[in-house]
Parts: structure tokens; C-alpha cells; sequence
């Protein structure tokens, strides 16, 4: 099987055009967040994540890269608000 024949099989053709070499080029995603932004959400989310596992605290914020009080703080948040409690609230970063 061939890095043609993988991407045909796995997506097959009705998918939205990505058939084929797609799997192998890179892809396009649309700006609804910079990459910074996105990235501190995915920090969030998986520190609410982790957290639901059993993880401690400090075992989250080393995974994380982060102090045990932003975990703490984190996923108080999302207990509270859910996905809403995601967005990064420091002031510097704030969508107009």
C-alpha cells in the first residue's frame, strides 16, 4: 500500500475534497484564533482534562508547564463555567 492508496482508503472521496496526497501536504486552518490564543486554550482544556483523569495538581502543572496555582485556578474555572472559562482573560490578549 502506498501514501496514495492510505489516503484514498482512510478518507475516501466524498469527504470534502481531501482525498489522497492531503494526508501527506500541509493543511489549511482557518484564523478564528492566533496561535497563541489557541494554544492557551489547549493548555486549559487539558488541565481540565488531566485534572478529571485523577491527576494532582502539581502533576497537571508539570504537564502543563504551569504553576499548581493556574491549574488550581484553571479548573475552578471550568468547574464554574464549562468551555466558557477556555478563552485566555489576560488583559494584553483580549479579542476586540
Amino acid at each position: 500500500m502506498g501514501r496514495r492508496g492510505l489516503g484514498k482508503e482512510i478518507l475516501g472521496p466524498g469527504l470534502g475534497g481531501v482525498v489522497g496526497d492531503t494526508l501527506f501536504t500541509p493543511m489549511t486552518v482557518v484564523d478564528h484564533l492566533t496561535l497563541p490564543q489557541l494554544q492557551q486554550r489547549i493548555k486549559k482544556a487539558l488541565a481540565a482534562y488531566h485534572a478529571k483523569q485523577g491527576l494532582t495538581a502539581q502533576e497537571v502543572a508539570a504537564i502543563a508547564l504551569h504553576t499548581s496555582r493556574w491549574v488550581c485556578a484553571t479548573v475552578a474555572r471550568y468547574n464554574r463555567e464549562g468551555l466558557e472559562a477556555l478563552p485566555d482573560r489576560r488583559h494584553d490578549n483580549r479579542q476586540s
